[in-house]
Order: structure tokens, then sequence, then C-alpha cells
């Protein structure tokens, strides 16, 4: 009985607690009485019984004995005892005003609430009844009838308007979501009695109901100052402690209940969470092993107790972290109890820890009309859909929430979150300084320093976290975040003097030494920041940032097996984590591994297989991998998944793109279309695409749409337009096009180029040659790749003595791009007369660009000016067999085979030369037909 009692305590309301009140004696009294009447009111419930005892021992008919036995047998779980003292009190005559409120209190405590229902008020005073039917508004709650319930907290107000009554009715409203009207009561209550220490606790619990955790914790303080023994107020005071991560002050409070009630065990659960988040888990799991031992006596109860019983397991089992067990009793009393928002909040987060998403997704998705009515599931689900990149998921539960939470904080941090996800960092910030004004509480400050800073706006973000650290000069997230945007900004001694601060606060080398290399990696010193890295003892620690960061790092410096032995080591001793996982994806694609990133791809899709980010992770890895047709049935399955917006249908396009389904890529338009008008881009597109199956002249009327508009007459639009002229066999249109690419993209390469190989006629060069050189001219260090295109193009015209300064001036730069490019055409320039520098320029060109048919060419023909034709000849056949139609190479391949006595095989090559060349190099054509007769003549 006494653990029933227990089990009972850890929901024993408000109402009850209240009723136990101290007493005091009137007139002459036993001796003995006065003695346990003391040991009473100091709690002394023990002593209080064994007074007691000898009271009735000497006067067995004295009343107030008997009605503080009855109260103290009541308060040790005895209530069988208790009820027969009280019983046996109203036969002798006592007060039925005095007894019912402990009588109805007995029969709530000992789940007996039809016996407070079948309990005649009648006879009562006015004062009595309105206690009598605020019992039975409990009874009635507490079966489920609310709307009795209700009809009984309005009757007990009508005897009396009392901030207790008022109190009572105002946490059933809370209970069931009615703040407003909840709100009302509350606001009558403290203009009833303002220092009521309960009604400034249900104020803060309705400020937490709004999401204004800040401001609750303020009304808790005020409600503590009032009465420092309530349990009821300490709980809710430490819990949010708790909950706004003020640890220390936490504790004080837990002590502080503790000492006042060693065995309660709500609070021991808040202990023990605070252990652990203390880093003293020993101490902790102690805590939780003693509760968890004294519950399992609790099996052979009722359905409603039994559902009871592994509610209070599930919350015992999660407040020590064994999430698996947890999630188990959370089902097990969903299976016996009707379904609650905290419930499914921890049933929820239980799954969440363990990395279940199917079933945390369940979870959610399970009861809809309560999700929509809890700020904290819809913050839980709108988190889980941000993860997966289904934005519109979490959009669509935004707008559908319940009116009494769409100004909750946790609701409107969701829209915050779901602009940041989708880069809309201004709208998030304008949402924020919309609903909230100066000065901000934490979460805001924190919100609006990481947008500020996610956005570039690195001034600001750096003002607001300078107020962060105001009123919390020690956080080591806040002073981490301040490192971070200094690094941003490049301001490294800032940013290590933060490190040191760090260092202080902490007694860690892990936030020193995590910043520096934070620093380093920003200075591109990879190695000296993956040594710093590899300084921090982690041996006690389970630290998944370092072992990531240093993963990445080794990757990024081509130690691509090392990071893997990181990872997978990782995840042997601590288990699986979504963050390494999506880690080794990343090092297996960098090492070409494809086949493991594409298993740890499956890995993270095990339980969230509708993730667009992991589809399209497997559809990039399958078509490196030649898997075309399984490609083909990702994106069909990330088409379902996505919706039609612009920015979807061009990633689409892109993966039909990269697997040749140039018609699938169409359909995909002509959806889009369907629904709203094209964009310039993937207009675009579209014409790119129907040029891609040779349509065109359809590709030309899209892309004339296009340039018909002045405003997105565009570079890209100029571009395509070319390609399709090309396409035509236009040429002069085409370089008209590129041309105007050229000027409004305001010199870009790629027009260049296409420019070059569309010049036809001896004014397009002249034109070209006088657009690159003014454009060089006014800032020729950020141009250098038009200097070397330039003269690229002096080359072959022809036009060798304007080329070669161009070019020692392009390789002095030491311009990486088109180094080996630039040698080799300088090499052919000088070989005839600087046999020695020909070759030395194209041996170096080869040590840069091996696999380049120019550079092999090129080196191979260097070997031929030199007399060495069975070099020449190794490395033209090489350069042969990368790009087998090049006039030159088979040319010189045609030259060498002649000075090797091969004329069968020399005559072969010079032929294919000689149609290969055609109209386009009649000098050329003139040599290689001198040799052909020549050879025929020996």
């Amino acid at each position: 009985m006494k653990v029933r009692y227990f089990s009972k305590n850890i929901a024993l309301s408000a109402l009850c607690i209240a009723m136990l009140c101290p007493l005091t004696a009137s007139g002459q009294e036993p001796e003995a009485f006065e003695e346990a009447l003391q040991k009473y009111n100091s709690k002394a419930y023990d002593a209080a019984y064994v007074h007691l005892k000898a009271s009735l021992n000497t006067e067995p008919d004295h009343l107030p004995s008997k009605l503080l036995m009855g109260k103290v047998l009541m308060l040790k779980g005895l209530l069988p005892d208790s009820l027969l003292e009280f019983e046996e009190a109203l036969e002798m005559g006592a007060d039925r005003n005095i007894v019912a409120p402990d009588l109805l209190q007995l029969y709530i405590l000992s789940g007996d609430y039809q016996a407070v229902l079948d309990f005649d008020s009648d006879t009562l005073n006015s004062d009595t009844q309105a206690i009598a039917y605020l019992f039975k508004a409990n009874a009635y709650d507490s079966l489920e009838l609310k709307r009795e319930a209700e009809a009984a907290f309005r009757k007990a107000l009508s005897f009396k308007q009392e901030a207790r009554l008022l109190n009572s009715y105002a946490s059933f409203l809370l209970r069931g979501d009615r703040v407003p009207e909840a709100a009302a009561l509350i606001d009558q209550a403290l203009a009833v009695d303002s220092n009521d220490a309960r009604t400034l606790q249900l104020r803060g619990v309705l400020a937490s109901k709004q999401g204004r955790e800040d401001e609750a914790l303020k009304w808790y303080e005020l409600a503590s100052e009032k009465s420092k023994s309530d349990p009821i107020i300490q709980r809710s005071l430490a819990f949010t402690y708790l909950k706004l991560g003020k640890l220390d002050k936490a504790e004080e409070v837990i002590d502080l209940v503790l000492q006042q009630a060693p065995n309660d065990p709500t609070i021991l659960l808040l202990k023990s969470g605070l252990l652990r988040e203390k880093g003293d888990s020993e101490v902790a799991d102690e805590m939780i092993e003693e509760l968890s031992n004294t519950l399992t006596l609790m099996d052979d109860f009722s359905d409603k107790d039994s559902g009871f019983i592994h509610l209070t397991k599930g919350t015992t089992y999660f407040f020590a972290k064994l999430y698996e067990a947890s999630a188990q009793e959370f089902e097990r009393y969903l299976n016996v109890a009707p379904p609650d928002k905290n419930t499914l909040l921890l049933l929820a987060q239980s799954y969440k820890q363990i990395d279940d998403n199917r079933r945390f997704a369940e979870t959610l998705e399970r009861f809809p009309k309560i999700t929509r009515s809890s700020s904290e599931l819809v913050s839980l689900a709108c988190r889980r859909y941000i993860e997966e990149e289904r934005f519109v998921f979490c959009e669509t539960l935004l707008e559908n929430v319940d009116e009494s939470i769409k100004h909750h904080d946790l609701v409107l941090f969701s829209h915050v979150s779901l602009h940041q996800a989708r880069g809309n960092y201004a709208a998030a910030i304008k949402l924020l300084k919309e609903q909230y004004k100066p000065p901000y509480s934490t979460q805001v400050l924190v919100h609006l320093t990481r947008l500020h800073y996610m956005a570039g706006n690195n001034d600001k973000a750096l003002d607001f976290a300078e107020l962060l650290l105001v009123s919390n000069p020690s956080n080591p997230d806040f002073l981490r975040l301040k490192a971070e945007i200094l690094i941003a900004e490049k301001r490294w001694t800032a940013a290590e003097n933060v490190a040191a601060k760090l260092e202080t606060v902490v007694n860690s080398e892990y936030f020193v030494n995590y910043v520096k290399a934070k620093i380093l990696i920003n200075q591109q010193k990879y190695a000296e920041a993956k040594l710093l890295l590899e300084a921090i003892d982690t041996t006690n620690t389970i630290d998944l940032d370092i072992t990531v960061l240093k993963a990445r790092l080794s990757s990024f410096l081509g130690e691509n097996s090392e990071a893997v032995e990181l990872l997978t080591q990782y995840r042997k001793t601590h288990g699986a984590s979504k963050t390494v996982n999506e880690t080794l994806v990343m090092v297996y694609s960098n090492m070409g591994a494809f086949e493991d990133a594409l298993a740890e791809i499956e890995n993270l899709r095990r339980n969230q297989i509708t993730n667009p980010k992991y589809i399209e992770g497997k559809i990039n890895l399958l078509i490196k991998l030649e898997r075309v047709k399984l490609a083909k049935l990702e994106i069909a399955r990330l088409e379902q998944l996505l919706p039609a917006t612009a920015e979807n249908t061009l990633q689409l396009i892109s993966f039909r793109k990269q697997i040749q389904d140039y018609e699938g890529a169409l359909r995909i338009i002509e959806l889009l279309a369907a629904r709203e008008t094209l964009s310039t881009r993937i207009l675009l597109e579209k014409a790119t695409l129907l040029l891609e199956i040779n349509k065109p002249e359809a590709a030309r009327e899209t892309v004339d749409l296009v340039l018909s508009d002045e405003s997105s007459a565009t570079a890209p639009a100029y571009f395509i337009a070319g390609k399709i002229a090309q396409a035509q066999n236009k040429p002069s249109v085409a370089y008209s096009h590129f041309r105007q690419g050229f000027i409004r993209s305001e010199g870009a390469l790629v027009y260049a180029l296409s420019m070059n190989n569309t010049i036809t006629t001896d004014a397009e060069s002249e034109d070209f040659v006088a657009l690159l050189e003014e454009v060089i001219s006014k800032n020729s260090i950020e141009h250098l790749s038009l200097t070397y295109v330039l003269a690229q193009h002096h080359f072959y015209q022809d036009r060798w003595e304007v080329a070669k300064p161009l070019l020692e001036a392009y390789i002095k730069q030491n311009h990486t791009r088109y180094k080996h490019n630039a040698m080799t055409l300088l090499a052919l320039i000088v070989i005839d007369d600087e046999k020695e520098k020909g070759m030395q320029l194209a041996q170096e060109a080869y040590s840069l660009a091996p696999r380049s048919a120019l550079v092999l060419s090129t080196y191979g023909w260097a070997h031929a000016k030199n007399n060495n034709y069975d070099q020449a000849l190794y490395y033209l056949r090489q350069a042969h067999a990368i790009e087998s139609a090049d006039s030159d190479t088979l040319f010189r391949l045609g030259v060498v085979l002649g000075k090797l006595a091969r004329p069968a095989e020399a005559r072969r090559f010079l032929k294919q030369a000689l149609t290969s060349y055609g109209d386009n190099n009649e000098g050329r054509v003139q040599e290689v037909q001198q040799l052909l007769s020549e050879m025929k003549e020996s």
C-alpha cells in the first residue's frame, strides 16, 4: 500500500497539497495531542503518529486526536486506516464541514472517484460546499468527463470566488489548451489576492504555454519568494531553470526541495538529469536505478494504474537517457491511456535520440490534431522536415496549427528556422523584429546573431553576440559563436583572444584548439589545423565535431584512408551518427569509392527514405557509376517528392541532362509551364534541351522569347543563341551572339573562346582582337586568361610575331589555367630556330598536363625536331590515341614515320591529314601534297 501511495504522490494535485495545512490547538487539550500537533506541523509524521496513539489510548473519544490521526495516516500512505478514522469521527458526531474536505481528499487519493461524486454536499455550509464541488470537479476530470467537470468548477465558484477555486478551474482549462479563458480566470485570481503563490505560479504556467519561458521564469521566481516550501512551485522553477540552461540555479532549488521531500520522484528525476548535464553520470545512474527498482514493484494494478506506472517508468528512463526503454514504456502507456501532448513529445524525442526516424515520424503524424495543438510537437516536427529538406511539409504544418498556439515562441521560431533553411535570412530577421522588441530574450538574440552571421552581416552579428555575452559572459557556446564570426571577418587576433577566454571558462584545450584550428582552416593552413585537432585529448569525451572536422581535413589533404578509419572507428565506438555517415559519403566520393559511398547513402536512407537530400546523393553516385536505369528510377521518385517549383525543376533538369534524358527533362518543364509562367532561366534550359534533341528551330523560337525583352536578354541568353546558330551552320550569326554575350558579361572567358571558334572573316578577326585588347587594357591581371586566348588567336592566324610576346607575358605571370597550352604554342613558335628552348618548353608543358593531346603532340614534334624519332613516335601515338582526328598530329605522324623509313604507314597518316585539313590550311595542304609526291617518287 505504501508503494501505491508513492506512485500516486507523483501526480498529487495542487488541491490535495493545499488541503494539508498546519493545524492549531484550541482550548485545553491532552498533552500527548499537543505534542502530536507540534510534530504534525513540523512534518514529523511518524512522531506525530506515536503521540496520537498515546493520546487515543488515554482518551479514545478525543475527537481532535481522531481527526488528526486520519490526516497523519493519509500522509503516511495508510489510506484504508485513514478512512476508518474519519468515518469513526463522523459517527462520534464530528462536524461534516470539518471532515468533508479530508474525506473527499482521501477518496481522490484512493482513486475512488465515484465516492466523491456520491458524497452528499447539500447539508454543508457554502464554504465547504465550494470545496466539495471542487473535489467533484477533480473526480469528473479524472474520469475524463470534461463537461461535467467544468459544470462542477462553475458550481464551486457560485459559492465562493477565492483564488484557490479560480486557480483549479484555470488549471483545468490550461490542460485543455483553452488559454484565453484560463488567462481571464488567473487575472481574476490575482485581483482577489495578488500575493497568492499558486496564482503567481499559474501565471508562469500560462506564459510557458504561450512559449515565453523567460517570462514564465519571472512569475515562478515571484511565486517562490511567496512560498519557498511549496513543492509544485519549486518543481516548476527548477524545471524552467534547467530548460533555460541555468544549471546552478536549478541545483539550488532542487536541493532545497529534496531537503523537504527527499523521496519526491519528480524532483529526483530532475536531479538525475541535472547531474548528467553537469557530467556526474555515475551518481545520476545510481539515482535512476533506485527509482527504477521502486517502480518495478508497481506492475500488479488496474489498466489505469498500469498506464500511470508505464508513464512514470518512461519518464524515469528518459531522464536516464535510456531512450529505447523509455520509448517502450511510453508506447505501453498509450495502449491503455488516451494520448496527450507531453507523452507524445517524450516518445518522439526518445525515438529521435535512438535515430529511429521512421517511428519518430509516425509518432508526430499519429495524432495530427494533438500535434497541431502543441507548440513543442509542431517545433519538433518542423525540425524534422527541415533536416530532411521537406520545407513544404513544415510550411503546411505551420499554416494549420491551432489558433491558440500561432503566436507561441516555438511556433514563431519554427517559421524563422524555415526561412533560414531556405536561405531567406532577411525574411527571418524581419519576422523576429516584428514579433519581438528590445530588450530581446536570450533565444531571440541567439537567432538574430546566427541569422546575421549566415547572411554575411558580420558587424551586426558581432553586436548581437556581444549582447548575448553581457548576460551570459561565460557561456562556451556563445563564446564559440563569437569566435566563428571573428574568423569569418579574418580578425585572427580577436578570435584567438576569445579562444583564450574559452580556456579559462571551460578549463579545456578542446575549445581553444578547435577555434585555433578553424582560424588555420580559414587561412588555408590545413596541415597545421589537423595537427592542432590531433593534439586535443578526446580520451574521456565523445566529440563528434572534432572527429568530423579531422576527417574532413584528412580528406582535403588527400589522406582519405585515414579519414575513413577515423569515422568508422567513431561509429564502432559510439554508435550510428547521421553526421558521420554523411561525412563518409563525402570522403568515399573524394577517393572515388563510389560503391562505398552508395552503401553509406543507403544507411542514411534506412530511416529517412523520403529525404530528398539523400535521394539526390544517390542519384549523383549512380550517375558516376554509370547505372543510368537505376538513376532514372530515383529521379522519378524525386519528382514525386519535390514540389513543382522553379528551383526544384532546375535540379531535376540537371539530373536528366546528366543521364542524357533530354525528353524527360523537357516533360518536367512542360509540367511547370502548366502551373506558372516560365522564368528566363527555365526558358533557356528549354532552348538548350531542344537543341540537344536536334530541334534548333524550336530552340531558336524559345530563346527569341527571351531576347525580345531587353531586361531578360542576358549574356547566357546570347550564349545559347550563339550555340543554336552554330548548330544551324550560321557562324557569322553565332559570332554576333557570342559578341553580345562577351560585352554583357564584361569580358567573360567562355564568350571569348566561343567567338574565337566562330570567326570566319578578317573583319571578325580584327573586331575580336580589338574587343579583347580593350578589356585586357582595363584589368590585365583579372583577364589573364583572355591574354592567352588573344595569343592563341594570333597563333592560329599565323601572326606568330604578335602571339610570341603575349605568350611569354602570360607564362611569366605564372597563371596556371592555360600555362601548359601557352608553353606548347610558344614551343611550336621557337622550335625551328631555338630547338633547345622549344624542347624545354614542350617538356615543362608535358610535366603539367601529360594527358593533353595538344601537349603530347607538341612534345613528340619537339623530339622530332631534335632528331629523336623513336621518342617522337611514342608521344605522337599517345596524342593520336586521345585525339585521333587532329590534323597536326596526323601530319606529324606521317613525317616521323617517313623519317623512320616506314613509308606505307607514313602515306596513310599523311592522306588522313590531307583530308582533315581540307580548305582550312592551304600552306600545310601544299606541304602534305609535296611529301606524298616525294614518297611516291622514291
